[in-house]
């Protein structure tokens, strides 16, 4: 990695892009995960069992779990929303968050996907403005035949 993207030196994050925002307002998306104001970290296309197209957004979001300063500071979760495609447009028919840790010192690397695995990668260290990554580890969010959502972390 080049010395100027040295974690903790720099953060880059993609304000979410319009066509998503449009999406949010017409498929009534609640706020509870803050939709409007996180980066996307995947979208992609799934044929159902039945044999319709749903559209997968997975995106970042965060979580306070304690104070930040005597506990650690904010959770990092991935939202996956499921859309059913249909003539009238897209319909939200899942919601589910995956929490992946303290995103203290760290960072999300966004997905590629494999068939209907998508892996993502956290990796940190263990200071702010630390020049050395020191841990790293992988997440595949599975799509299920029937549409079922679930994650694994990996090494």
């Amino acid at each position: 990695m080049p010395q100027s993207y040295q974690l903790g030196t720099k953060a880059y994050a993609k304000a979410p892009p319009a066509w998503w925002l449009k999406l949010v307002g017409e498929a009534t998306i609640s706020d509870k995960w803050h939709p409007k104001d996180f980066p996307l970290a995947y979208a992609g296309e799934f044929k159902s069992k039945s044999g319709r197209n749903v559209l997968l957004v997975v995106q970042v979001s965060h979580a306070f779990s304690g104070d930040g300063i005597l506990s650690r500071g904010p959770e990092l979760y991935l939202i996956a929303r499921m859309f059913s495609i249909e003539d009238a447009g897209l319909k939200l028919a899942k919601e589910q968050a995956f929490r992946l840790g303290s995103m203290q010192y760290a960072r999300l690397l966004a997905g590629k996907a494999d068939g209907r695995q998508i892996e993502f990668r956290t990796e940190g260290g263990t200071e702010f403005d630390g020049h050395t990554t020191t841990w790293k580890r992988n997440w595949t969010l599975s799509v299920g035949e029937d549409n079922s959502l679930s994650i694994k972390k990996g090494e």
